[in-house]
């Protein structure tokens, strides 16, 4: 059975990659600059009248291959950059429901105190987050049990306004003497 190599934090930090693909959009962009200078230059040359090779073809397909090129980046970074503020809405989410950081390995070197402890690890959190949900469950039946009893009752005093409504009509069409 063959080792599966393990990530490092830094291959999945969307930051991290972000910041890898800076340089390889500099380069891109440069690249792109510089095919469409050439093109711009043989167009000029076009306007004057001045006989020049039948290059602008490969130009324009060079151009439009380092536009894609360009643009392909330009979306992995936007992507990476959803992603990161994505995570962070999720930490700060976290943040708010469990307000003791959670490590998904081995915690950092701080001594933990059992009373008041720093860090939180995994299975206590998923601990947490079960406690959680039967807390919310047990608040839903309680709204839902809730309601069906109002529901009930309302039932009941509509029984009970027709026979009043009735019986005041019966009241009303009496001849008065």
């Amino acid at each position: 059975m063959a080792a599966v190599p393990q990530q490092s934090s830094s291959e999945v930090d969307p930051i991290s990659k972000f910041k890898l693909y800076i340089p390889a959009l500099k380069e891109s962009l440069a690249n792109l600059m510089k095919v469409a200078a050439q093109i711009f230059f043989r167009n000029s040359q076009i306007d004057s009248t001045v006989k020049v090779s039948e290059e602008n073809q490969k130009n324009k397909q060079r151009f439009e291959q380092k536009l894609e090129d360009f643009y392909s980046i330009c979306d992995q970074i936007e992507l990476n950059l959803r992603i990161a503020i994505e995570c962070n809405h999720q930490n700060m989410d976290s943040g708010k429901n469990t307000p003791i950081p959670v490590t998904l390995g081995k915690p950092p070197d701080h001594p933990q105190n059992q009373e008041n402890p720093q860090y939180q690890s995994y299975p206590q959190y998923l601990a947490t987050v079960k406690t959680q949900i039967a807390c919310a469950k047990e608040l839903h039946n309680t709204l839902v049990e809730c309601a069906r009893k109002i529901e009930q009752h309302q039932g009941q005093s509509a029984q009970i306004v027709p026979m009043n409504q009735a019986q005041q009509q019966a009241m009303t069409s009496q001849p008065q003497r």
